[in-house]
Formats: C-alpha cells, sequence, structure tokens
C-alpha cells in the first residue's frame, strides 16, 4: 500500500504547558481532520480548555506505521542518563 492510500487518523490534542507532559490530554482519534476540527470547536466552549484556544493539536498519524524504532533511556533522580546494560 503507498502512503498515499494509506488509512489516516487524527489525533486531537490538548497541552495548556508546554514544559509540562502532565497537562497534554488526548480529546479523541477521528477518521478525518475535518472530524477532530469539529470536535475542537466544541470542546473549545468546555471550562479549561476555553481558557487556552491555542493549546489545541491535531497531529496525523498512518496506521501500521511504526513511530517509534529505537529503544528509550530514563533519567535518574540526579537528571544522568540511564541506559540498559548491554
Amino acid at each position: 500500500m503507498a502512503v498515499d492510500d494509506a488509512l489516516r487518523v487524527y489525533l486531537l490534542w490538548h497541552q495548556h504547558d508546554p514544559d509540562d507532559d502532565d497537562t497534554a490530554m488526548l480529546l479523541g482519534v477521528y477518521s478525518t481532520r475535518e472530524r477532530a476540527q469539529v470536535r475542537k470547536a466544541s470542546a473549545n466552549m468546555l471550562p479549561g480548555f476555553r481558557r487556552f484556544p491555542d493549546a489545541f493539536t491535531i497531529d496525523e498519524y498512518i496506521v501500521n506505521a511504526d513511530y517509534w524504532i529505537d529503544g528509550f533511556v530514563t533519567t535518574a533522580s540526579n537528571g544522568e542518563w540511564v541506559e540498559d546494560p548491554d
């Protein structure tokens, strides 16, 4: 299947503090960008969300595509990177 023919989904996020990942909220996953925009408009009327109208993002993803292909590291309490032992 060519990328142009691939099934796409659209994730609607709201994150009122871009420096704090704990404020990221996934509002929904939609079959079209237009459906995500309709949901964004309705959520923008709700308490909390309406105070941060510029904090919405719509991300497009291709279904069955890999988005994280490497491993990961964590940070210790002292802020240093901790990798898995080989």
